[in-house]
């Protein structure tokens, strides 16, 4: 899910996602700061106990910042999802 702000947009899971998708086990960011990143591309690769997702970009984009809180602390995503940010981007106009 995504939180559209005036400069930044935010990417959470709803509870719903998680629902589907299982307990957060694993979670691993593919870019840094300030990366330019092209619409489709993998940004996050989530593992659950029922699968391997991940979560691609919306849209071109440049990371704005990521939670690395969540590298070490995944439980936060499953006990509260739609409170948990993952990542914040913002849109990349080339």
């Amino acid at each position: 899910t995504i939180f559209v702000g005036k400069n930044e947009n935010i990417i959470f899971l709803s509870k719903n996602a998680t629902k589907q998708f299982g307990e957060i086990i694993y979670l691993e960011y593919q870019f840094n700061k300030e990366d330019i990143i092209k619409e489709h591309e993998e940004i996050v690769v989530l593992e659950s106990v029922k699968a391997t997702d991940s979560i691609k970009a919306p849209f071109d984009c440049v990371l704005i910042e990521n939670n690395h809180e969540l590298e070490d602390d995944q439980e936060l995503i499953n006990k509260d999802p739609e409170n948990t940010w993952i990542i914040k981007i913002s849109e990349h106009e080339a």
